[in-house]
């Protein structure tokens, strides 16, 4: 008599064995995949704040440049405070604005798309070689709170990350410093 006792796994058990496995990798690539969504979705907040307050900044910019020119502390911002909102470029706007010439430009409904310079790694209004739209889109509106005196800013920052749309406004008051 023979003995043909074999070992070995059976099928069943290869099968656990393997669900199993699975199981247990399943779970930390899950954990790394929404990682790196909140990373992604993380790094855009960022963008869109940083874009927000630069836009205050130069509304504030332009107003200080107002004031030290003896202008009435608001002109130059005509098309931000239509109610439109304006899109701003303060790379392509830095110099001093002439005599006459608003600040920005009318949106009149909707902003166009923020674009990405690459060559320089700045954000604003570009034409040439290595542009990139981007999906943010930054609107700046200013709404006179008390005549001549405080004024409040809202720049809304809009952008979609794997088709969900986001927002981020900020809001900040201003004041007319040579007028108190």
């Amino acid at each position: 008599m023979q003995n043909t006792s074999t070992k070995g796994f059976t099928i069943i058990e290869t099968l656990v064995a393997v669900s199993i496995l699975t199981i247990g990798i399943a779970g930390p690539i899950t954990a790394v995949f929404n990682g790196i969504k909140a990373a992604n979705i993380a790094q855009d907040q960022m963008t869109a704040y940083y874009l927000a307050q630069e836009g205050v900044e130069y509304i504030r910019y332009v107003r200080d440049t107002n004031i030290l020119r003896g202008d009435s502390w608001l002109t130059h911002l005509g098309n931000c405070t239509d109610g439109d909102g304006c899109i701003i470029d303060d790379v392509l706007e830095v110099a001093p604005f002439g005599v006459g010439a608003d600040v920005g430009v009318d949106c009149a409904g909707s902003c166009p798309v923020v674009e990405y310079d690459t060559a320089n790694n700045l954000f604003g209004e570009f034409s040439g070689a290595g542009i990139e739209n981007t999906s943010f889109t930054r609107r700046v509106d200013v709404a006179e709170v008390l005549a001549g005196r405080e004024a409040e800013i809202r720049v809304t920052v809009t952008w979609t990350t794997k088709n969900i749309p986001y927002t981020y406004e900020i809001r900040e008051r201003i004041f007319n410093w040579n007028g108190m």
